[in-house]
């Protein structure tokens, strides 16, 4: 014969942090063919992780991707940053903007 405890029920949930917003600035918006330019992505995420969080940020020239970056917010931090440069080699007008997805976990 045995006798059961009571009966506990453990949710498990992921922890993740919501990107509230995405900034790309440039060292330069205007280059000779054939020169780099220099872009940071700036994320800011909510609420502020208990430990770091990586976000992928896909960058689009032209609304075709082109690179990926990875930027880290520091536990406690809202903001991360990351860095990459971009090489024109024809003459033209080009939009490079960046994209994340709106939540990550941690």
């Amino acid at each position: 014969m045995t006798v059961k405890s009571n009966v506990i029920t453990v949710k498990v949930v992921s922890r993740e942090v919501s990107i509230t917003k995405v900034e790309l600035e440039a060292d330069k918006t205007e280059v000779y063919a054939g020169e780099e330019v220099g872009f940071e992505v700036t994320v800011t995420v909510s609420p502020a992780p208990e430990r770091p969080v990586t976000v992928p940020a896909d960058i689009y020239v032209n609304g075709e991707k082109k690179a990926s970056v990875t930027v880290s917010v520091p536990a406690g931090g809202t903001t991360g940053r990351g860095y990459f440069n971009l090489l024109f080699t024809e003459p033209g007008t080009y939009e490079v903007y960046a994209e994340t997805p709106d939540k990550v976990p941690f």
